[in-house]
Parts: C-alpha cells; sequence; structure tokens
C-alpha cells in the first residue's frame, strides 16, 4: 500500500489544464484501478470514465472530488481558500510511482510518500518528500525538475524540523 499526497500552488483547481494530467497521472499510477467517483461527497457515485470525470470536476461546482475502485483518490479543489490537496491510497510500491511525472503539473508543488509501515513507525512525516523548489537547507536530491528528500537519509534533527514544516503548512 502507498499513500501519495500531491500539495498544488493556491487557488481553485477548476481548469482542464490541471485537472486532465492530475486525474490522468492517478488512474495510471500502479496499484490504480477506479470503478467510480463522485463530486462533493454527495454520495452520486458514476461510472470511472476519465474524459467524464474531468468534464464533471470542471463544471459542477466541484469543492471536492474522490475516486475509489483498486486504490482510492480525493482531491480538495481549494475553492474555499484550502490549500489544493490530492491524495491518494494505491496498492503499490513505493518505487513504482514515477516521481518527476507528477511535477510535469504546472501546479503541483510537493508530493509526499508514504507506506503504512513507515507511518506506523514515523507517524506523520512522508518517507519520501519531493518539492519543485526545495526549503532551504534539506537535503535533497535532484530530480528531472524538482528536489526529492529520502527521510530515512536525513539526521534526526533535520526530521524534527521537517515534521515542524508539516505543522505550519497543512496535510
Amino acid at each position: 500500500m502507498l499513500e501519495v499526497v500531491a500539495i498544488l500552488s493556491s487557488g481553485a483547481v477548476e481548469d482542464e489544464a490541471t485537472l486532465r494530467p492530475l486525474l490522468t497521472l492517478a488512474s495510471e499510477a500502479s496499484g490504480a484501478q477506479f470503478g467510480r467517483y463522485d463530486l462533493n461527497q454527495m454520495e452520486h457515485w458514476r461510472a470511472w470514465d476519465l474524459e467524464r470525470a474531468i468534464i464533471d470536476a470542471a463544471t459542477q461546482r466541484t469543492q471536492f472530488f474522490r475516486a475509489d475502485g483498486v486504490g482510492m483518490l480525493f482531491l480538495a479543489m481549494g475553492k474555499h481558500g484550502e490549500t489544493p490537496t490530492m491524495m491518494l491510497r494505491l496498492d503499490s510500491d513505493i518505487d513504482a510511482l514515477a516521481l518527476d511525472a507528477w511535477f510535469d503539473v504546472q501546479r503541483v508543488e510537493q508530493v509526499r510518500l508514504s507506506t503504512p509501515a513507515w507511518r506506523s513507525v514515523h507517524g506523520h512525516l512522508p518517507q519520501r518528500w519531493a518539492w519543485r523548489k526545495a526549503p532551504v537547507g534539506v537535503l535533497t536530491r535532484p530530480l528531472r525538475n524538482a528536489h526529492l528528500c529520502e527521510v530515512v537519509e536525513v539526521p534526526e534533527l533535520q526530521r524534527e524540523v521537517l515534521s515542524g514544516m508539516l505543522g505550519m503548512e497543512g496535510p
């Protein structure tokens, strides 16, 4: 099981240019096979169809988008000032996610990856944390279009700093 959290830049997500690559990445991720989706947690589930899901998310006054099946997706669209955030739970391995591809989506600022085993020991601190622009002083290695921190490689003091950053910025 893999937990993915993608943090987007501020402002409502309501354009196809953001929704299409986000929902495509999520639906094509290893361990995802969505069977249905719902808008605004209204329990009006619709059969999964990527094109229809993109159109509905962009045009139906959507605040929350979710999909499930094999894997789970939840997208807070940021329409009430909250930070737009996508959360995925995938039946996958941490090495199976193409992390670089997420940063091809212009609005993706961070991606956090964790497994339940990691979380059981480290709480909310992600196992891998990637930023478009890494915070100054954080031990990272470059990706094609982002910076990756393998938290297991970070000294304990820096882990505390990273953990504190989570408390300041939300999910």
